[in-house]
């Protein structure tokens, strides 16, 4: 123990009067996960598949009592002006949770006209969330589509992006490029 004085500048020994070390303080660190679509994905069903591919499709396994947030920033597109898109998530696995956010495919081209579908309630196996466009303004060029949303899972599962076709027999295109992104909020 080392020496000190005290106020009155006598001598003592043996009392640590050293204050305790400052608390570390970690800042919490968000990863993000990001997949990326490497080539273009057609559906000509009204059967919606999900978006990717081979050993990198858009579905992610979600844990109990966490927290995600999702993102989606696309673009598809369709070979005929009536022909539009069904883009939505769907649980499978016994997920189960609340989420809350948005769901978007634009008509037009410059993303101006968009059917939004607000997500929000209870996620389930058996419960899907989607939009439908009925459209596009110009065939065979790029239109947006997107969700912004975040899920409180209370029972682990899987959570997929898929879409179709809004015309069965009619192609609509998922563009290469178009990304997900999902953020665990809870550590």
């Amino acid at each position: 123990m080392p020496n000190y004085r005290d106020l009155s500048g006598n001598n003592r020994a043996g009392v640590d009067l050293t204050p305790p070390p400052e608390p570390e303080f970690v800042e919490p660190r968000l990863t993000t996960d990001v997949k990326k679509l490497a080539s273009n994905q057609t559906n000509s069903t009204l059967t919606r598949a999900t978006i990717g591919t081979g050993s990198d499709p858009w579905t992610f396994g979600l844990v109990a009592d966490k927290t995600y947030r999702f993102e989606v920033i696309g673009s598809y597109q369709t070979g005929v002006t009536t022909t539009g898109m069904i883009f939505g998530i769907a649980g499978s696995g016994g997920l189960a949770g609340t989420v809350m956010g948005r769901l978007f495919v634009s008509v037009s081209q410059h993303g101006a006209d968009e059917v939004v579908s607000s997500v929000r309630g209870l996620v389930g196996a058996s419960s899907v969330a989607q939009v439908t466009s009925t459209g596009v303004s110009a065939i065979n060029s790029a239109h947006q589509f997107g969700a912004n949303f975040v899920i409180t899972v209370t029972t682990a599962g899987n959570l997929s992006f898929e879409f179709s076709s809004e015309v069965d027999t009619s192609a609509a295109q998922i563009n290469a490029n178009s990304i997900v992104m999902i953020t665990e909020l809870t550590p």
